[in-house]
């Protein structure tokens, strides 16, 4: 699933989720869903259009959440600054994300937020 909304100077709030067609993969890394390049396109022009802004990604894990090396392959989310938030046990336990593991892409690299952190940044209203 994606978020995708709008970016306000430091606040981004999240106007829509989506789900796009995705493809299945497996590899010595194990298996997982990635975008074709045709979905990723027709993705950035809906955005475009739309004017709004590519937030968070957000996949599940059949056990523990963490950022694997596929997640790290296969990240939708390519700008700084941008989510990734795994969801462990197929979303069989808490679902908001404090107990999700997420990371934060800072300098082309994955970083893990800390859940006193994540409880700053996220926001659930409604």
């Amino acid at each position: 699933m994606l978020w995708v909304g709008q970016i306000e100077g430091t606040v981004a709030t999240i106007q829509s989720c989506l789900v796009p067609p995705q493809e299945s993969i497996r590899s010595e890394d194990g298996i997982g869903y990635f975008l074709s390049s045709e979905t990723l396109f027709n993705l950035n022009r809906f955005l475009s259009d739309k004017r709004l802004r590519l937030i968070a990604q957000i996949h599940s894990h059949p056990t523990e959440a963490y950022h694997s090396a596929m997640d790290d392959k296969y990240a939708i989310v390519a700008i700084e600054g941008g989510f990734s938030l795994v969801v462990p046990y197929f979303a069989r336990t808490e679902h908001t994300p404090t107990g999700w593991a997420v990371y934060r892409l800072r300098n082309a690299r994955w970083q893990e937020v800390s859940p006193a952190v994540t409880r700053q940044i996220f926001q659930l209203v409604g």
